[in-house]
């Protein structure tokens, strides 16, 4: 509320940290949750979900052990090793409070080693694809001021939601032009996961290694596994439809990564885990609830 009237007189506590503003950038959702029953692979980022903390303790606690006899993998990142920790297939010890740098890193990995994302879904379900330029900003429309994206089939410039905007560029460099004109002088743009794949490549498992204390090749084989367990292009057939399945969770809440100073963008990276295998309000993925 505080926010809506613009006032710079408020904070937020400890209670729940900042991952209900994580859940909202990246989900659209106050909280998430595990896809319990079909998850092959759960990420824990300094968080005891499914033994001491959560919605529901007691019952997410059952769905949690449950999920364990099932098969279901389970990797704890944690300074301590805790109860949680102590039930998981691999306890990674982490140095506090770099959390994001370790994520930071397992996206450079899923995005530029291995190329482990869910192009489509970035296409048609994320900001990936709108256009920003030096400034970091998007570049928008003159008339509406919608964010542009670039249409590869129109070879141009065009609305976010044009119902011809198809085949968006995720990488490369193009003129700001909307509807044949050219804007703002002529700024060359480029879509917003071309900057992601950039920024992540200063984040490299060797440097990151010496921030977290976790070995490079820890890094790289989790963020392989997390990629290639997602199963990208994989569907699943429920109740008569057919749906995409992503069998993988990243979970930041619940008082972990998103509880410390920079919390949001810690969640944030966290989050983009699922953002970028499309392991989003899927069948096995990270569940948005409110």
């Amino acid at each position: 509320f505080a926010e809506v009237l613009g006032t710079p007189n408020n904070s937020m506590g400890g209670f729940s940290g900042s991952h209900s503003p994580c859940h909202y950038l990246n989900t659209g959702s106050m909280h998430t949750e595990v896809d319990w029953e079909r998850c092959r692979l759960l990420v824990l980022f300094g968080c005891q979900k499914g033994s001491a903390s959560g919605h529901d303790l007691v019952k997410t606690a059952k769905a949690f052990a449950e999920a364990r006899a099932r098969g279901m993998k389970l990797v704890v990142i944690d300074p301590v090793c805790t109860p949680i920790a102590s039930k998981a297939q691999q306890w990674l010890p982490i140095r506090p409070g770099t959390d994001g740098a370790l994520a930071l890193s397992l996206l450079h990995v899923l995005i530029n080693e291995a190329g482990l994302f869910d192009r489509p879904f970035i296409q048609s379900h994320t900001n990936g694809p709108y256009l920003a330029d030096s400034s970091g900003h998007y570049v928008r429309d003159a008339a509406t001021g919608k964010p542009l994206v670039w249409s590869l089939a129109r070879g141009a410039a065009c609305a976010f939601d044009d119902p011809g905007a198809t085949d968006l560029a995720l990488e490369g460099e193009f003129p700001s032009t909307s509807s044949g004109q050219r804007q703002a002088g002529g700024r060359m743009c480029q879509p917003a996961f071309q900057r992601l794949r950039e920024h992540l490549r200063g984040y490299a498992p060797e440097r990151v290694a010496e921030i977290t204390t976790i070995p490079a090749d820890a890094i790289r084989r989790l963020a392989v596994e997390f990629g290639e367990t997602a199963s990208i292009g994989s569907t699943i057939t429920l109740e008569g439809h057919t749906m995409p399945f992503r069998p993988v969770c990243a979970y930041p809440d619940t008082q972990g990564a998103t509880a410390h100073k920079y919390g949001l963008w810690a969640g944030t990276t966290i989050q983009m885990h699922n953002v970028v295998v499309g392991s989003v309000d899927v069948p096995g993925a990270c569940l948005s609830t409110n």
